[in-house]
């Protein structure tokens, strides 16, 4: 999710917000880190004009795609790979399966940043500033640059 969504609204938006709003912004609540899940779903709360949550991850019957996987599959391994113990989720793969995995949840990282940014400023377009979310404008920019700097090597 783009973090500048937040912190933009919250910029414009400060005067007119109370203490628990601004707290939540920042991913907390009372003092403590709130869940990934649980800002997806706040943020909107606080973002829509309507202050619902359009996209529920709380609720397992009612989680969508691309959510699910990235909950599912990726959060796993994420907590496995920081939170080492044998008794995790495997993380020691061959480097073509990291490359996989890392291609797959960049996908899914952008697809589901795209559908919280609608939600979320409820619209139908990405924004332009991050070249509205399409992926393989985004990966064809990453290329480039990546030639670029081979190149400067």
């Amino acid at each position: 999710m783009p973090i500048s969504l937040l912190f933009d609204y919250l910029c414009r938006n400060s005067e007119r917000l109370n203490t628990n709003d601004v707290e939540i912004l920042q991913g907390s609540k009372n003092g403590r880190f709130i869940s990934l899940k649980s800002k997806i779903e706040r943020f909107q709360k606080i973002m829509r004009k309507d202050k619902t949550s359009v996209i529920i991850l709380s609720d397992n019957n009612q989680i969508s795609e691309p959510f699910m996987t990235l909950f599912n599959n990726f959060e796993e391994l994420r907590n496995a790979s920081v939170h080492y113990s044998p008794l995790k989720s495997k993380i020691w793969l061959k480097p073509h399966d990291w490359v996989d995995k890392a291609k797959e949840f960049s996908e899914l990282v952008i697809e589901a940043s795209l559908i919280i940014w609608k939600s979320c400023h409820e619209t139908e377009k990405g924004p332009d500033y991050l070249g509205r979310l399409e992926y393989d404008r985004l990966y064809k920019i990453a290329l480039e640059k990546e030639e670029l700097l081979n190149g400067i090597k």
